[in-house]
């Protein structure tokens, strides 16, 4: 388990200093200990730029656009159609509770209606080692079936996984089970250059399929679009540290 624990830790821990919030803490601190205003000035400046609407938009488009939207209609047919972990929450009541990544349920259902694969599979994830006994593809697979789709084409991944190179693998176990050769991904766009690059790595064939997009480029300018708020910083913490992520990978691997 501590070797577990290591890698997770070190994937989490690592973008925190170059992300927004932590970089303009450590330069806020740095300008206070050498005693330059003007260093907590820039930190100032640089966490109100991350917190308003051009830029959060800029940061966002600069990852969801490498895999541009797709209607169902137009998505090819393929074995599976296979949904990444990371739109339930853990909560103090017993009802499913989902984040902002619920688009990636929905618009597998839809593609599941549409005939685009005969199974669909959800990896069993977990947001922490400690989490509770059953992983987030359990809950999925349970609203599936309240969706109307059959018990008979929903499907699970083997193995209990805590980030996606451990579910990518272990999509690739169950599609050698099967004899699947090629699946349809879906994941939030913000996520989908990460895990796509993931899957070319293990030599999955995949139809990436991006749902949850967050980028508002039709929008268009205001006053008060310069006005911090802090979905626009969460949205550029969120854009970056999909591309430090996915440097992570690159260097580190899988």
């Amino acid at each position: 388990m501590l070797l577990l624990l290591v890698p997770l830790w070190l994937h989490k821990a690592l973008p925190v200093p170059f992300l927004p919030i932590g970089f303009c803490v450590l330069l806020g601190g740095l300008g206070l200990l050498l005693r330059r205003r003007w260093i907590p000035g820039l930190a100032f400046a640089l966490l109100w730029g991350f917190s308003v609407h051009p830029i959060a938009t800029w940061l966002a488009s600069s990852v969801e656009l490498r895999y541009p939207a797709l209607e169902v209609k137009d998505c090819p047919k393929a074995d599976a159609i296979v949904v990444l972990s990371g739109m339930l929450y853990e909560s103090v009541t017993s009802a499913t509770e989902w984040n902002g990544a619920v688009d990636r349920f929905e618009r597998a259902v839809e593609l599941m209606a549409s005939n685009r694969a005969p199974r669909l599979l959800f990896t069993r994830g977990l947001p922490w080692p400690d989490s509770g006994p059953e992983s987030e593809g359990e809950l999925l697979a349970r609203e599936a079936l309240k969706h109307g789709i059959p018990a008979e084409k929903i499907e699970l991944t083997d193995d209990r996984v805590l980030e996606t190179s451990s579910e990518v693998r272990s999509i690739r176990r169950t599609m050698d089970k099967r004899g699947w050769h090629r699946i349809i991904l879906v994941t939030s766009a913000m996520h989908m250059p990460r895990a796509m690059w993931l899957i070319g790595k293990a030599g999955i064939d995949a139809i990436p399929f991006p749902a949850d997009f967050e980028a508002e480029r039709k929008r268009p300018l205001e006053v008060h679009s310069f006005l911090p708020q802090a979905r626009y910083l969460e949205r550029s913490e969120r854009a970056i540290r999909e591309w430090i992520g996915l440097a992570y990978y690159r260097v580190l691997g899988p």
